[in-house]
């Protein structure tokens, strides 16, 4: 217990030093934190080791391409294959925005990239993607334009009129279109255009879970549909102005809803509050899941983790952005996450302790000094050394 704790006592004064510009001293704290933390089981995904680690390993990408917000990003198929096979550290990408972009991004080696300017035009808002195949891909507008492009070219189809904000693939042919005042279904082979849910309350986000879908209203309320869209029932209310913006299904038939207000709420599929995460100061805008770690993206312009094990509610900040976060996907190798915010940049943020702590070993500059490390680690502590060039094992 002693040195976990001494492993988060240094992942603090990492940080410390990274803000006040020693940015070598912070490096060596940085992976002297995960290491210890790491050599006796301890969680290296604990704010005080992630955060450092986050500042140090310094590997995030950008991308300019988009005029205005990122508001959906889409792996391309084949990019799982592709990353853990080693061609392509890089998968391919397909990204819209507010001012009617869509692009579709290309790699061969993970840090040269190309653009492909798939549609350009500011007569569309979008604010999702969905991709069937690497040519076929659906973009939604806000005012209900949903565009395809597939070998053929590019078709616009116009919705009922609405503010619309998702879309969801239900089955082999059918996507459905999520507006505040409805939700429509698109058949994917014959292109025709049906009501799919009518209700009577505003609709603020729309979940899918285990062959249901989660409706949640803006009053509160939750309905439960079946795929074919046939009202089951009404779900238990939620807490007062808790307004549904993200939804991600966990296991065990459970599911993670973010609020406007910032909050995370875990709940089990009768809408009973399990767990109640809070961090975020602002509007959640999209949450994913990975192994039993909670992603988590807001207006509060920050990306979080969440450990969800033994009720942990206690986040680590992956990467603060100058602007809003709309959305983001994990990068198939599971070390990174793509990210798009208010600004129209796209980032690749590094999410794993392990490589982070590597890419931080790999570049330190020295060791830690005698008294250093007698001042830091301990005078009981026998010293070692993590550079590469005079480290030996």
């Amino acid at each position: 217990m002693a040195f976990l704790a001494l492993g988060r006592s240094l992942g603090t004064l990492s940080v410390t030093q990274y803000r006040s510009g020693n940015m070598e001293l912070a490096s060596l704290l940085a992976y002297t934190a995960w290491w210890f933390t790491k050599r006796y089981d301890g969680d290296v995904y604990h704010p005080a080791v992630f955060n450092a680690l986050s500042l140090s390993c310094r590997q995030d990408q950008l991308w300019f391409g988009h005029k205005g917000a990122v508001t959906g990003i889409k792996l391309l198929s084949g990019g799982e294959e592709k990353a853990r096979a080693g061609r392509n550290p890089l998968p391919g990408l397909v990204t819209v925005g507010k001012y009617g972009e869509m692009i579709r991004w290309k790699s061969e080696n993970g840090q040269t990239y190309t653009s492909e300017l798939l549609l350009n035009d500011p007569c569309y808002d979008f604010r999702d993607v969905l991709l069937r195949s690497d040519s076929q891909m659906y973009a939604l507008s806000y005012c209900g334009q949903l565009i395809s492009t597939d070998s053929a070219g590019i078709v616009t189809r116009f919705l009922p009129k609405g503010e619309y904000r998702q879309l969801i693939s239900i089955a082999s042919n059918l996507v459905l279109a999520v507006s505040t005042t409805g939700i429509y279904s698109f058949d994917c082979i014959n292109h025709e255009i049906q009501p799919y849910f009518q209700p009577e309350h505003s609709i603020t986000c729309v979940g899918q879970m285990e062959g249901y879908l989660y409706v949640f209203f803006k009053n509160g309320t939750v309905a439960l549909l079946s795929s074919d869209g046939t009202f089951l029932r009404f779900i238990d209310s939620l807490p007062e102005n808790s307004v549904v913006t993200a939804f991600c299904p966990l296991t065990n038939e459970r599911y993670a809803i973010g609020c406007r207000e910032g909050v995370i709420l875990i709940c089990d599929k009768n809408g009973n509050i399990r767990q109640k995460l809070i961090g975020h100061q602002a509007a959640v805008t999209a949450i994913s899941r990975k192994g039993n770690k909670l992603f988590s993206s807001s207006y509060d312009c920050t990306l979080r983790l969440w450990d969800l094990r033994k009720g942990k509610t206690e986040s680590a900040v992956i990467v603060t952005s100058p602007g809003w976060i709309h959305t983001f996907c994990f990068h198939p190798d599971g070390t990174s996450v793509f990210m798009g915010d208010e600004q129209g940049r796209l980032y690749r943020v590094p999410i794993s302790p392990d490589h982070m702590a590597a890419v931080v070993r790999q570049g330190l500059q020295r060791d830690f000094t005698r008294e250093e490390w007698e001042y830091y680690i301990g005078k009981q502590i026998p010293f070692e050394s993590y550079y590469l060039k005079t480290y030996q094992p």
